[in-house]
């Protein structure tokens, strides 16, 4: 998603969407796997 610019997605454009920090480890699920989280900001019309 990083960098994409007029996108359209459920009739919303989006005019920017850029990544705010970058991916971190949250936790573990139930089968020991890692879930990570990234935010992004977004511009929308």
């Amino acid at each position: 998603l990083h960098g994409k610019a007029g996108e359209t997605w459920n009739a919303t454009l989006y005019t920017v969407i850029y990544c705010s920090s970058g991916p971190a480890l949250l936790d573990w699920d139930e089968n020991n796997r890692p879930r990570f989280i990234i935010n992004f900001n977004l511009q929308r019309r």
